[in-house]
């Protein structure tokens, strides 16, 4: 899915933060994006392939290759290297993850309170865990424990860390529970 974004745009860069590595003819942004932080970053998170991620911050968009389903197709992360680093999943695959986006920016333009005010805006992925929670297949994942070993790591991660992402997982899980009442 990646490989057919990159023959179709090379690149993309949206208004509210998120970006898309280029990778064209002239600028292989994908591959230095990689070169960048892998090296950096301790295992298992340097088997991530980064594909984007917020502009002016650290937060990166990732497929996990080694989560690869029968079809090829990579579940999405995004991976949080402040302080202890961190996977929070948040598509089974880059047509979910494009799909939760536009999905983010059409609540944010038909909500004019929010529209209006910067500052009243959710963030993406982590204020709109019921966007996330639409891709029934990422939520099987996570209730099957398919994304444990990339969550959490209790070596490298504080107990807080670890709070956190055991509670994104059940406001997934609830959204998820909620929208199919």
């Amino acid at each position: 899915m990646l490989a057919a974004f990159y023959n179709r745009l090379g690149g993309l860069s949206f208004h509210l933060d998120l970006y898309i590595a280029t990778r064209d003819g002239q600028m292989d942004e994908l591959l230095l994006e990689n070169e960048g932080v892998q090296p950096y970053w301790p295992e298992p998170f340097r088997t991530l392939l980064v594909f984007g991620g917020q502009e002016a911050l650290a937060y990166r968009y990732a497929t996990v290759p080694n989560m690869a389903d029968a079809q090829g197709f990579q579940p999405v992360v995004e991976v949080d290297p402040y302080e202890d680093i961190y996977a929070l999943p948040i598509a089974s695959n880059v047509d979910r993850f494009f799909d939760a986006y536009t999905r983010y920016l059409e609540f944010i333009y038909e909500t004019p309170e929010i529209r209006d005010d910067p500052d009243a805006r959710p963030t993406f992925p982590r204020g709109v865990p019921e966007i996330i929670a639409a891709d029934r297949t990422l939520v099987g994942m996570l209730a099957e424990g398919r994304f444990d070993p990339l969550m959490f790591q209790p070596e490298i991660q504080t107990e807080e860390t670890l709070e956190y992402l055991r509670g994104w997982v059940a406001k997934l899980r609830a959204a998820s529970q909620k929208a199919g009442e």
